[in-house]
């Protein structure tokens, strides 16, 4: 917040679980996610502009690209905002699969009306990383930063 508001660059990690009382339940590939709502708090506090920074493994290093995020993040609504910022990783996944945390446990934090977790085999119960049909070559070895402009 500090740095917003002195006119400087902040950067955060959107896809982390955020402590108790520091998110909302939102979807993320069709699983509701506990997210973090400090984006969108900073949005609404300081009317920043958010840039989604994307670092890809290549062959040669890392690629660094930007884009812009879709209005709804800019949402008043905390709800719409955080979605919009779910779908953006999303976006950012599909496009590089290969590259994305899949070990990170995203899913931990489970919503109070659903005992139901996709890390558990409910014929089994054994704990097992469900979404691994998205990949066979798990890497991790890309991030997406979203970036907070105050103009």
């Amino acid at each position: 917040m500090k740095a917003l508001r002195r006119n400087e660059l902040a950067a955060i990690l959107p896809d982390h679980v955020p402590a108790k009382n520091f998110g909302i339940f939102a979807p993320f590939f069709s699983q509701p996610a506990y997210t973090m709502t400090l984006a969108h708090q900073l949005i609404k506090r300081t009317k920043c502009k958010v840039i989604i920074g994307l670092e890809i493994r290549v062959k040669q290093g890392f690629e660094l690209n930007y884009e812009a995020p879709e209005i709804a993040i800019y949402d008043s609504e905390g709800k719409v905002s955080v979605a919009a910022l779910n779908r953006l990783i999303e976006k950012v996944v599909n496009r590089h699969i290969s590259q994305y945390q899949w070990g990170y446990k995203r899913f931990k934090r489970r919503p109070e009306w659903t005992t139901a977790t996709p890390y558990m085999n409910p014929l089994k119960g054994k704990t097992v990383l469900m979404l691994r049909r998205f990949t066979t070559a798990i890497k991790p070895q890309a991030f997406t930063i979203t970036f907070l402009i105050n103009n």
